[in-house]
């Protein structure tokens, strides 16, 4: 009987730490396998959101040129009649030149005018 209980003991003490072993190695797979699905969508993530950034971009870039090419027709075909109208020209001094440097500057007109 006292033979029986020692083999008892012996035979739970080596279920039990076969049990906490293979919960381990279980808890360490798991914990591996869920840092790797982790970066896995966020890395996913990411590439969706460059793919919509990029395809919103295309779609706005798109949408922009569509617009400057209607604005630029109708600026075409109403260019004889902005050409028969009266102009008024306006001269916006420098801000950032005083009145003789702007009179020496060669070609101020011109550099003045990109400003605009």
């Amino acid at each position: 009987s006292h033979l029986k209980t020692k083999m008892q003991r012996a035979a739970l003490k080596i279920q039990t730490f076969t049990r906490m072993w293979m919960l381990r190695k279980s808890y360490k797979e798991q914990h591996y396998k869920n840092k790797a699905a982790t970066a896995i969508q966020r890395i996913w993530r990411s590439f969706v959101m460059v793919r919509t950034t990029r395809d919103r971009i295309a779609r706005k870039w798109s949408e922009n040129l569509a617009d400057w090419r209607r604005k630029n027709d109708t600026f075409r075909r109403n260019w004889g009649k902005i050409c028969q109208k009266k102009r008024l020209v306006l001269h916006v001094p420098s801000i950032s030149r005083d009145e003789s440097q702007r009179s020496t500057t060669h070609n101020f007109q011109i550099l003045q005018n990109m400003q605009l």
